[in-house]
């Protein structure tokens, strides 16, 4: 590279254009600026940032020539090509990747990447052929030069890093090139070349031939005035002539597209009715004509003449005259075909933007500096409205200096940059940054949650190690350092994350205001030394990008450490673990791909101990006598069926308990009862079987990825729940999860509950035809048509889960009615086939058996859970407990005289196929009646999907296609017990795309409201110091059956009911009436409470506080804000409080 040949390109959100010098070295610098639209009649040194795309999205034209071909093209045409205008704004403030897409003026997406890449290939190419045209036709390269790209200051790391991906992939430079590349703020770039120019270089505007000082202490800022954004630096001038960052970047999106936009919304105001809405969609390539011609116009301070285009006129004509459009509009009329618009009209589109600039000015002259000179600079600053406004306001304090080609300052002084990048010596840190490291657990000083063990060592993770701090002076040049030790021995790479944070002292990466920003891959390939291993890592704050090396302190070799701002750190967008926790079994499945990525999630597999290889191990845990957790899942249930009855008796074994939580009067302290009839806290079985399931999760990932070290924060956790499941048995779940360690308090957004048969929906979505079991369907998938309707439901151990949903445009869905559903799913055919057993060995030998050797009941039960999956006849083994009791009583055979349906077969009952069948009754008229009773509602059902384990059965499948094959397709996945869990998965990456749910019941809360004795029951009056009022009010907030959609917010603004009330207590409801009135009615239910502070009382009765509740997602959520104070907090509804209707205090609040 040599360091004399320098392109700089300077890309603006309006207008973008390149400058080169090939001047000797060490020389002056001699800007050359490509000079563009001379084709057009123009001689401007940018070019429109507009690029234009065939409908193939192969790239056309770019600037100018992008612009006139657009405005050019009629309706259709405009209607089918990708034009992108002012496209730079789209990496403003957002969370930027790869994958991210903007739309172009016809509505369409494209990569925003391909947009950026293949506008740099053109400015490149162009700049490379401008060269050659000015050096008599000499051939260079991208690798001869350096080249210097522009980005405000104010942008985040990833839109840096997304720029130079940008110029890598358009071939300005290759990844072994990539230090020819130079990221130039744009305020800094504009700095340097203002420094040099002399006193005939600026505007006059009050300062009389003043220039800028170049002597040390100069204190100056510098405004660049973009399209798009407004860039703000301040400066000192050092000796030498080098630059001091004094306050860390500051700015807005207020730039000179604000006004464009005022302007369009003025012109939307003038042709009403839906005439400028019709005009921009039929005639899109015209408007983009009248705003170009505006970028013009708004330069001046005067009044102003727009042509009116023919079509648009023809439009508005056909509604009514053209001059009556204007009649009710201040400062516009209509001229012969132009439109008219006043100077103070003008003005009032800058207000937003002046005020915008105006406020960060102040905000900066606040500080204790002694600011000399304000520099405008940029395109917009061409606008004599903006530069009169600063010199108006800030006049007496600085001097206000323009160049006269405040458009060229960025372009021309980015070379000079690019000369010499070290000339901006200090930057002000914008943030705290730092990494997140485990580190020795001290209890005296460290977050019990955050302990955990690793090579029997009790550590602490999630801490805040903090590299820079917010405001920090940084040299350009200047190192900070850490020494990383790997946690395990076998570790080839220690993977950070970075974060950042407006807090000068963080402790946690989960402190509030802390954000992931990247993820640092410190490559560490010798492991010989195990443990006793150093990695010095350096990293670069002070330049335009944050850079960093990896140095191994025994070798001396020196690595690359990729920072990566662009990496998606929405855990929920590639990290996902999903746990099916069933009645019968459960199991996990967990996804590390991107999102895009159309990978099956994976699965872990169980009971190889037992020589099984199944999805979902048994729901089943095992304690010791002493409360102490020993195993889950086939071992649990293993080593309880090998111990002797004495010690079956002592251990406490929990199987298929998960349906404790059905139709139950939930709180923390709810007991639950063990094999052997003693009982335990329901939250303590829950939270240690989740910990088991978590931890076996993250062994498993770790062993999937090479050893890599996860810890529960890095993932989304998805936790299935019944859809038919009250909002307390959710609630309870969370808690367990929150106990097992899956989240904590401040990570507790990382835990999704997904709706069972919705996740199950979602994987039945994507299966292809052979995914389905065919037994009369012929090779037929699910239909995603917008508009298809299917059943889906969900047949599991404990429950019968049913929903019913619609395709939406898009693939999202819509819930068609509330979920339904009952207690009779696969257990109901284990408990018949139990009583059976009892019914054949009568006269106490069962209650005996079940007594005595409760793990062989179990081994029984086990067993059948496979043989009921058949449609034929059974034959179960009979224990020799069993078979020594019964023989106690009577000849085994006689047990079988006065069943039918059974008989003895040397050791083994035998069960007949009509027996069998017979245990499937209940449950199956159970799911029949569910079906009818929604199909009875007319929608237009075309599919029934059957999921769950217990859809495995041949009799249950059998007989719903038998009852509605004639109505409906009826399908099943081909591992029906694997849908609930892939789809879980795939709802956490994308927990939306349920948009619309069917509310199960009308909700409210309890309020007071003032007396009226026509209206309100005698028994519910009351008196305070504030008056007469009615208590127990039923405030609706939605209605039984009502559609909801999932992000849809209901809100209700409330009063305190005392002028010196402190906190407001709401009591919440629900009911299957549409309109109650009172929350005392029948059939009406406390569920939940939520309290809300209002400590200060100033203002009295007329305090308000804003409820904001949603109910169209997964979960009931709420949120109370203080008007008066404008503090938001979160509303924790406790749906576990034990409140009778008959204990329900008065309440505390009107509406």
């Amino acid at each position: 590279m040599m360091e004399s040949y320098i392109i700089a390109i300077d890309f603006g959100t309006a207008y973008s254009g390149h400058a080169f010098s090939i001047t000797a070295s060490g020389t002056e610098i001699d800007p050359q600026v490509k000079r563009w639209g001379k084709e057009h009649g123009l001689d401007t040194p940018k070019t429109p940032t507009c690029i234009l795309f065939n409908e193939r999205e192969e790239f056309l034209k770019f600037g100018y020539e992008a612009r006139m071909a657009y405005i050019n093209m009629k309706g259709a045409e405009g209607q089918k090509n990708l034009y992108f205008e002012n496209f730079k704004m789209a990496l403003y403030d957002k969370e930027l990747n790869k994958d991210v897409t903007i739309k172009a003026a016809n509505g369409k997406s494209v990569k925003a990447l391909k947009v950026f890449t293949e506008a740099l290939r053109y400015l490149k190419e162009d700049a490379l052929k401008t060269i050659a045209s000015n050096t008599s036709g000499k051939e260079f390269k991208s690798s001869d030069f350096t080249w210097v790209l522009t980005v405000p200051a104010i942008w985040d790391p990833s839109a840096k890093q997304f720029m130079r991906e940008a110029a890598t992939q358009a071939g300005i430079v290759t990844k072994g090139t990539k230090d020819n590349l130079v990221i130039a703020l744009e305020p800094e770039a504009a700095s340097v070349l203002c420094k040099r120019l002399p006193a005939d270089g600026f505007i006059t505007l009050k300062h009389d031939g003043v220039t800028l000082d170049q002597q040390p202490g100069t204190q100056y800022i510098v405004v660049d005035c973009g399209g798009g954004t407004i860039d703000i630096t301040a400066h000192e001038v050092l000796d030498g002539g080098s630059l001091k960052e004094l306050l860390k970047a500051s700015g807005n999106d207020l730039g000179g597209q604000t006004v464009d936009r005022k302007f369009k919304e003025f012109l939307r105001e003038i042709f009403c009715d839906g005439v400028w809405e019709e005009y921009e969609t039929k005639y899109p390539s015209e408007a983009q004509k009248m705003m170009y011609n505006f970028t013009f116009y708004k330069q001046v301070d005067d009044d102003i003449q727009i042509s009116c285009p023919f079509n648009l006129g023809s439009l508005a004509q056909c509604r009514q005259e053209i001059e009556r459009f204007f009649i009710k509009v201040k400062g516009a009329s209509w001229d012969e075909g132009e439109i008219r618009i006043s100077k103070d009209r003008l003005r009032s589109f800058f207000e937003d933007s002046l005020k915008g600039i105006s406020d960060l000015l102040q905000e900066i002259l606040k500080n204790d500096l002694k600011i000399e000179l304000i520099l405008l600079v940029g395109g917009f600053a061409e606008s004599k409205i903006l530069r009169q406004n600063v010199l108006d306001i800030f006049g007496h304090r600085c001097e206000v200096l323009c160049p006269f080609r405040p458009q060229e300052a960025i372009l021309r002084g980015a070379l000079m940059y690019g000369s010499n990048p070290e000339l901006v010596a200090y930057r002000k840190s914008a943030f705290t940054y730092g990494v997140a490291v485990s580190v020795e657990f001290d209890k005296t000083k460290h977050r019990v949650d955050k302990k955990y063990k690793a090579d029997g060592e009790w550590l602490c993770h999630d801490v805040f190690m903090k590299l820079v701090e917010e405001d920090e002076d940084v040299g350009w040049d200047k190192i900070r350092e850490h020494i990383l030790i790997p946690v395990e021995a076998d570790q080839t790479t220690i993977d950070l994350i970075f974060y950042r944070t407006e807090r000068k002292y963080p402790t946690y990466i989960d402190d509030p205001g802390v954000k992931k920003i990247a993820s640092l891959e410190v490559p560490m390939p010798d492991t010989t030394k195990g443990k006793d291993r150093e990695m010095k890592l350096e990293i670069r704050f002070g330049s335009t990008e944050i850079t960093a090396t990896g140095t191994d302190l025994e070798t001396g070799t020196k690595r690359f450490v990729k920072i990566d701002f662009m990496i998606k750190l929405n855990m929920g967008d590639s990290f996902v673990i999903a746990i099916d926790f069933g009645t019968a079994y459960s199991g996990y499945a967990f996804s590390m791909t991107k999102s895009k990525e159309e990978i099956e999630p994976t699965l872990k597999f169980w009971g190889e101990e037992v020589g099984l290889m199944t999805p979902k191990t048994p729901t089943s845990i095992l304690f010791d006598e002493h409360g102490k957790f020993m195993d889950f899942g086939y071992k649990a249930k293993v080593a309880y069926h090998k111990m002797g009855g004495k010690d079956a008796q002592k251990m406490f074994f929990f199987d298929c308990f998960k349906m404790e939580l059905y139709g139950k009067e939930l709180n923390k302290d709810v007991t639950i009862k063990a094999a052997n009839g003693k009982s335990m806290k329901a939250l303590k079985v829950f939270t240690e079987a989740l910990t088991y399931l978590k931890n076996d999760a993250l062994k498993t990932i770790k062993q999937n990825t090479a050893g890599k070290k996860f810890i529960p924060s890095d993932f989304t956790w998805v936790l299935t729940v019944p859809a038919i499941w009250d909002p307390s048995a959710k609630q309870f779940m969370r808690e367990a999860a929150t106990q097992a360690g899956i989240v904590t308090q401040r990570t507790e957004d990382k835990l999704v509950i997904a709706l069972e048969p919705e996740a199950a929906s979602l994987w039945c979505k994507k299966l292809p035809t052979d995914g389905f079991i065919t037994p009369n369907h012929d090779r037929k998938a699910l239909d995603q048509q917008p508009g298809t309707q299917y059943i889906v439901v969900d047949c599991g151990g404990g429950t019968i889960d049913i929903t019913v949903h619609e395709v939406l445009s898009g693939a999202s869905l819509k819930e068609l009615h509330k979920a339904s559903g009952n207690n009779l799913g696969g257990q109901t055919v284990d408990r018949k086939f139990k009583e059976f057993l009892r019914e054949i060995f009568s006269g106490g030998v069962w209650e005996e058996f079940e007594t005595k050797y409760p793990s062989e009941v179990e081994k029984m039960m086990y067993e059948f859970t496979f043989l009921k999956q058949v449609d034929e006849d059974i034959q179960v083994s009979c224990p020799i407990n069993l078979g020594t009791l019964a023989q106690n009583v009577k000849n085994i055979p006689a047990f079988f005289d006065a069943v039918s349906g059974a008989s003895w077969n040397d050791g083994f009952i035998k069960i007949s196929r009509q027996q069998l069948k017979s245990f499937f009754a209940q449950s199956l008229q159970g799911i029949t009646e569910l079906i009818r009773k929604i199909l009875r509602n007319g929608s237009n059902i075309e599919y029934i999907l059957l999921v769950g384990g217990y859809a495995t059965s041949q009799i249950l499948h059998q007989h719903i296609l038998d009852q509605f094959s004639a109505m409906c397709e009826v399908l099943c996945p081909s591992r029906p017990q694997e849908a609930i869990l892939k789809g879980a998965v795939q709802f956490g990456r994308n927990p939306k795309v349920v948009l619309m749910r069917k509310s199960a019941f009308t909700y409210g809360f309890n309020m007071s409201e003032r007396f009226d004795m026509s209206k309100h029951r005698p028994d519910k009056k009351y008196t305070n110091n504030d008056g007469v009022w009615c208590a127990d009010i039923f405030k609706k907030m939605v209605e039984i059956n009502e559609d909801v959609g999932c992000d849809e917010m209901r809100d209700s603004t409330l009063y305190p009911i005392r002028s010196d009330q402190t906190s407001m207590t709401v009591n919440f409801y629900r009911t299957e009436n549409k309109s109650p009135k009172y929350v005392d009615e029948e059939g009406t239910k406390n569920i939940g409470t939520m309290v809300v502070d209002m400590h200060d009382t100033r203002g009295g009765m007329e305090r308000k506080v804003r409820i904001k509740m949603k109910f169209g997602f997964t979960e009931i959520t709420a949120m109370g804000t203080d008007m008066n104070s404008g503090s938001t907090v979160t509303v924790e509804l406790n749906f576990m409080t034990q409140t009778q209707n008959s204990d329900i205090q008065q309440s505390n609040c009107v509406a």
